[in-house]
């Protein structure tokens, strides 16, 4: 049994958020086929607190979709809050804040991986969500950063 805050899983199998992939079919055939716990795309905060069209889809479930995680992206407190004030209309069971990604579009905003430059930021907004929500709150994460992917 795998346990992460109060949710429990029977299996290890889980299926990661990856954007353009995870929607609602995608997650459902995984967790048919055994994934016990799916995410959904990783999400914009900002597109979050914009209430965009694409995001509240990417959001769409049905009764066969659980348990459901979600992965936020940002760095910046005011639309963590907004999204996470989004968010807390919809029910998931877990909730990953993303660190890692590496992608320049990502890095470049200050997001993702380029918040491990400022471990000070990184732990004031993970405090937020922390506090934020009554579910249990992972950090995807990298071991530092490389000079290199500043090119």
């Amino acid at each position: 049994m795998l346990t992460i805050g109060t949710l429990k899983l029977h299996s290890n199998l889980i299926l990661a958020p990856m954007a353009g992939v995870t929607d609602l079919p995608f997650r459902t055939l995984n967790h048919r086929f055994g994934a016990e716990l799916c995410f959904v795309e990783m999400i914009n905060a900002r597109c979050l607190g914009h209430k965009s069209k694409k995001t509240q889809q990417m959001l769409s479930t049905n009764e066969l979709d659980q348990p459901r995680g979600v992965q936020l992206l940002g760095c910046e407190p005011q639309f963590i809050r907004r999204g996470l004030d989004v968010l807390s209309r919809y029910t998931f069971d877990i909730l990953d804040f993303n660190a890692a990604c590496p992608e320049r579009k990502v890095t470049r905003r200050g997001e993702g991986a380029s918040l491990l430059k400022d471990p000070e930021k990184l732990q004031k907004l993970l405090t937020i969500v922390v506090k934020s929500v009554n579910v249990p709150v992972t950090v995807k994460i990298r071991t530092g950063w490389e000079r290199r992917c500043e090119d």
